[in-house]
């Protein structure tokens, strides 16, 4: 293996290592944000905030519409009218 080749390959080695890292991260923030976002609805229900639970529900549901949470936020009551 010559000199060049080994350098390629370290550096290929090296930017999976970073891509995984990043996807890992994002995958975390994405995993928080999602929480936050149905913490917020539950909280806005449980304040007796009606409206503005709906109003979050709304945006939840658009944004994360297959979230484990998204059962949850439509049996709450930010649930949108049927």
């Amino acid at each position: 293996m010559t000199t060049a080749s080994a350098n390629r390959k370290g550096k290929v080695i090296r930017r999976s290592k970073r891509y995984k890292a990043a996807a890992a991260a994002a995958g975390a923030a994405r995993a928080v944000s999602i929480a936050e976002a149905s913490t917020r609805v539950l909280a806005l229900c449980a304040a007796g905030k009606t409206s503005d639970a709906r109003a979050a529900a709304q945006d939840f549901l658009a944004k994360y519409p297959r979230s484990p949470s998204a059962p949850r936020i439509r049996a709450s009551c930010g649930a949108p009218a049927p």
